[in-house]
């Protein structure tokens, strides 16, 4: 897996990814508060990130022309079968590709579609949703950034949170997430109940939705079938 971040600082990104993968709290791995079976597993995430992921890391808004280039050379380097980009939003939009911002992001679209035909690997693209103009569950009219995203996606994921609780017991008042006006803010980030929905497929039935719990402390989603729609 090639994964580049443009999202956050590279320290922070990695550490993230280390804590996902050893399920260790990111706050006792930055600060160094691990006792030995937790340093045990952060020694081997690293083994195990090592053998599996090519790092690549761009400050924010750096332009597309340079991202790909690196990205491809990665790709080409370690035989990559994945190529991750964290995220849309935060590559330079150059305006020789476009008299309007919507073109030049459709550019860059475009673009990624045709690197992951030429090298023949899953490309994965992070995006953000309108958190303005969402309401309900928010769907592929609802990014952001360009509507050729849509277009040119082989699927899509919606990922979102109305700030309630799944668990009927803990509250929970919505199981469906159905209400008028989702939190689309910092919110989410606070937020312990999730729902991902397949908004877009081009091999199959669209609608799929999961609920998830996040896991803040070490930057995961966990499924819990307990809270899922009896419809699935």
């Amino acid at each position: 897996v090639v994964f580049v971040n443009m999202d956050m600082a590279e320290d922070i990104a990695r550490t993230k990814l280390v804590s996902a993968v050893s399920m260790v709290q990111y706050d006792k791995i930055m600060n160094g508060w691990c006792n030995s079976d937790e340093v045990a597993r952060v020694k081997l995430a690293f083994e195990k990130l090592g053998d599996m992921v090519d790092f690549v890391h761009f400050p924010a808004f750096t332009s597309w022309e340079r991202v790909r280039a690196h990205a491809s050379q990665a790709v080409r380097r370690s035989g990559a079968t994945c190529l991750v980009l964290d995220q849309f939003s935060q590559i330079g939009v150059e305006r020789k590709y476009g008299d309007s911002d919507h073109k030049r992001k459709a550019y860059i679209s475009t673009s990624m579609k045709n690197l992951a035909q030429t090298y023949n690997v899953a490309s994965i693209m992070l995006a953000q949703i309108n958190r303005v103009g969402a309401s309900g569950e928010p769907g592929l009219e609802d990014l952001a950034e360009t509507s050729t995203l849509e277009q040119d996606a082989c699927g899509v994921w919606v990922l979102w949170s109305d700030g309630g609780s799944m668990d009927p017991q803990a509250g929970g008042k919505d199981l469906n997430f159905g209400s008028p006006k989702p939190q689309m803010s910092a919110k989410f980030k606070n937020s312990d109940d999730v729902m991902l929905r397949l908004a877009k497929s081009q091999i199959g039935p669209v609608g799929l939705k999961l609920q998830l719990k996040r896991r803040g402390d070490i930057s995961r989603f966990e499924y819990h079938p307990r809270y899922t729609d009896s419809r699935l």
